[in-house]
């Protein structure tokens, strides 16, 4: 499964948020980028670029500050439980 990490910094008084995931093989990648970035989650993710050709890893400047880690492990959390790969027996 996706490694994750989040991180907030606050600058000139405004509070960024940054949200970045590893995944070990590429297969996961479609799936649970589709699906941290669905509106009924509501984080308004904007994917970054990064500096290096790295398919397994996924940086997003997230514009609704208010969702904090404590809501979005969640999501996660219910990732990791439904996902199923379509190759799997």
């Amino acid at each position: 499964m996706p490694s994750f990490e989040a991180k907030s910094t606050v600058q000139n008084g405004q509070t960024k948020r940054q949200l970045g995931f590893y995944a070990k093989k590429y297969e996961t990648m479609l799936p649970i980028n589709e699906y941290i970035q669905r509106s009924e989650h509501n984080l308004d993710l904007r994917e970054r670029g990064i500096p290096i050709n790295q398919a397994r890893i996924k940086l997003f400047e997230q514009q609704n500050c208010q969702a904090s880690r404590k809501q979005i492990l969640p999501l996660i959390e219910q990732f990791a439980k439904d996902f199923v790969p379509q190759n799997s027996s």
